[in-house]
């Protein structure tokens, strides 16, 4: 009989379940969506707005606290903060000007960041934030009153913001970009304030054309925080649909972010498009995901392991023919990872037919057409209605992020206990988050029902198995939880 050695050790992961801090989502008109249940479960809100904001539950137990749209925020019973009105902002009409990022050491305090137009000339920016303290108001949080629409000097920004953790776990780094030129602005965020910026000057040199939304885009960290992307809305000739990219469009690039730094080095170059908007990165980091309109196709992935990243483009939306006819023509705006660690697609009057549709990308982290693209419909209110924009947040959150790891579901769905890959040929993992996980047996069987190993397991997390030795076929795993039976199907390749 064939012998399988299991390794047993707890892998190293970062903390995953008390991170609820995006579990609600207020988006379009009026729209909520609440990520506390297995899906998605929609409410209604008080904002309308067809671009970027910001939405904020509390990190351990999910509840909404507050939502904006950069110019008006609201509280958990969806009125008006106190000292919410009026919020130095854009006009709703760019798509990620506005992050909320917690006041390090001050666990009941928030950040609101938000581009405002500056005064006589709509293309550039100027960087302001107000304090939200949920403290205030008997727990329904206001703005403090001195503390609101501070300016930070910071001007000819594009509208383009994001934020990434510290490596200490403890501080951010706030990220911006000049609206002309290749200048990344870098600010520390910490205990003592917002530091000034340090100036960065990498990649390619922007311009601007007397169209508003040639300032506009996307800066997109990894969940990792250890690379960032950046997208440029039109293309150099506002007039151009579909031409010669190279010609015509804006470069796309990939960049490293060294979180213990804020450093930005390395760019790479991944191609010109025609227009570019939305981006998101795998859960995983594995993968970077763009709706960018070049020669062939409007929506890409690339592999970001080790190799070639330009070469690994794919172009999904041409290759993927359960897709083609859906959203022809409208691929266009914001792409965010939810809780459930899926991708959403902004919806809206012409990114799908129906006001009721976003975009899901079922399984981001896998190659090519696998990622199970779909649109997907929900049940809204005639006053209802989904739009271009989704919440900009702080992509530390769904750090590797699965719909296995989701959080909300409960323990006694199967989906929650991982087994990966499969199929495999040298190494498999079985693992059980800590939310989950009491003391239990592991075996495994071959396909006659004959028990080939068998082991007990004290502790949470990822375990390694390896089954080099097994013959080619199908194999049963199971794990014997107190009160459950957990079985995977596993292929030996």
């Amino acid at each position: 009989m064939k012998k399988i050695f299991c390794y047993v050790f707890l892998l190293v992961s970062t903390p995953l379940f008390a991170q609820k801090e995006t579990n609600h989502w207020v988006l379009g008109e009026y729209v909520g969506l609440d990520f506390n249940f297995e899906e998605p479960v929609v409410f209604s809100s008080s904002l309308n707005t067809h671009y970027s904001t910001v939405s904020i539950s509390d990190g351990a137990t999910g509840e909404l606290l507050f939502y904006s749209d950069g110019l008006t925020i609201w509280n958990k019973e969806h009125e008006v903060m106190r000292n919410g009105y009026n919020i130095s902002g854009s006009s709703p009409r760019f798509f990620q000007h506005c992050i909320a990022v917690p006041v390090p050491s001050r666990p009941a305090k928030y950040y609101l960041f938000t581009l405002a137009e500056s005064t006589g000339e709509r293309l550039q920016h100027r960087l302001f934030y107000s304090v939200i303290d949920m403290s205030l108001d008997n727990g329904r949080g206001g703005v403090a009153e001195t503390q609101k629409n501070v300016d930070t000097h910071m001007t000819s920004l594009a509208a383009k913001i994001t934020a990434i953790p510290h490596a200490n776990n403890n501080d951010y780094w706030l990220v911006t970009h000049s609206v002309v030129g290749n200048e990344f602005y870098v600010n520390l965020i910490s205990k003592d304030g917002i530091l000034p910026p340090d100036t960065v000057r990498l990649g390619s040199s922007y311009e601007v054309r007397p169209v508003d939304e040639e300032v506009t885009g996307y800066i997109k960290a990894s969940p990792d925080g250890r690379k960032i992307a950046v997208s440029h809305l039109f293309s150099r000739d506002f007039e151009v649909i579909m031409g010669d990219p190279v010609e015509d469009g804006w470069p796309f690039e990939l960049f490293d972010f060294d979180p213990t730094t804020g450093k930005i080095t390395t760019p790479v170059y991944l191609g010109h498009f025609i227009r570019q908007a939305g981006i998101s990165f795998s859960p995983d980091n594995s993968k970077l995901y763009l709706l960018g309109i070049d020669d062939k196709d409007f929506f890409h992935q690339f592999d970001l392991n080790p190799g070639n990243v330009l070469a690994s483009k794919t172009g999904l939306f041409q290759q993927d023919p359960s897709i083609r006819g859906t959203v022809v023509g409208a691929i266009g705006e914001a792409m965010e990872i939810g809780i459930d660690g899926k991708i959403y697609f902004g919806g809206g009057s012409y990114s799908f037919p129906r006001k009721n549709a976003l975009g899901v990308i079922h399984n981001p982290n896998a190659k090519g057409i696998d990622c199970n693209f779909q649109k997907v419909t929900f049940p809204l209110e005639p006053f209802q209605k989904f739009s271009f924009g989704l919440p900009n947040s702080i992509q530390s959150t769904f750090n590797n992020i699965t719909p296995s790891r989701n959080p909300n579901i409960p323990c006694s769905d199967q989906a929650v206990y991982g087994l990966y890959p499969n199929p495999g040929s040298d190494l498999i993992t079985v693992e059980v988050p800590e939310r989950c996980f009491v003391p239990y047996k592991l075996s495994v069987y071959n396909s006659l029902g004959q028990r080939l190993s068998g082991y007990f397991i004290d502790r949470a997390g990822a375990i390694p198995i390896r089954v080099q030795d097994l013959s080619p076929g199908l194999y049963f795993v199971v794990l014997d939880l107190p009160g459950q039976r957990v079985v995977h199907r596993f292929l030996k390749i």
